[in-house]
């Protein structure tokens, strides 16, 4: 709707040619989503990627890196005591994660 500002036309006549009512386009411009008229951040940010961001975990669980050093470990032949001494886990949580992600075919940890 800027752009439609920016080349003449007056508030109105941007949001007629839209499609949407002189009210949703007020909202549109003051950033709010719902007709409720409290400020909320719009649902996606067309700004900046939220993608690029990495997620945090929770420590409970094991992190991507964490799974690529078993699987490390395991073909090197490290016990899971020893791998779990390594990664500052209990060694119940790694035997689990094998056993969960290990490929039925070939016996492997898959992580």
């Amino acid at each position: 709707m800027r752009l439609l500002d920016e080349e003449g036309m007056n508030f109105t006549q941007a949001a007629h040619a839209v499609g949407v009512s002189k009210r949703t386009g007020k909202a549109w411009r003051n950033g709010r989503t719902r007709a409720t008229g409290r400020n909320e951040k719009p649902l996606v940010d067309w700004y900046r990627s939220t993608m690029d961001k990495p997620k945090t975990l929770h420590p409970r669980y094991l992190s991507q890196e964490e799974r690529i050093q078993i699987a490390d470990r395991l073909r090197l032949g490290d016990s899971i005591r020893a791998i779990a001494r390594l990664l500052g886990r209990d060694p119940g949580t790694v035997s689990r994660e094998v056993e969960r992600n290990r490929n039925p075919e070939s016996g492997g940890y898959e992580p």
